[in-house]
């Protein structure tokens, strides 16, 4: 029923796996409901964290190489970066500057 407000198919999948705990003995209370939807969101907030990290350390690698004299096309060789985020991050710092 979420699922048709929220178009998200996650609470079918989460349905699917308390069925199933069901099915082998285990109780599934609405305390198990929540802690299934605390620990799924902890983990897409870990996930998420670790992707903005990454992005923020690819950016100040990007921005350190252009200050020592590195054009977009160097930074991309030798950070193995692809180009086309390398040339976005040094213009949207220097659309910052601005």
């Amino acid at each position: 029923m979420l699922e048709v407000f929220t178009g998200d198919s996650k609470y079918i999948e989460i349905k699917d796996e308390l069925l199933n705990r069901q099915k082998k003995g285990d109780e599934v209370t609405m305390c198990s409901i929540v802690e299934k939807f605390t620990n799924d969101g902890i983990k897409q907030g870990i996930e998420q964290g670790i992707e903005r990290g990454i992005e923020q350390n690819c950016k100040e690698i990007i921005l350190n190489m252009h200050k020592k004299g590195c054009n977009a096309e160097t930074i991309s060789d030798l950070s193995g970066i692809g180009f086309e985020i390398v040339d976005k991050v040094l213009k949207q710092d220097f659309l910052d500057k601005d």
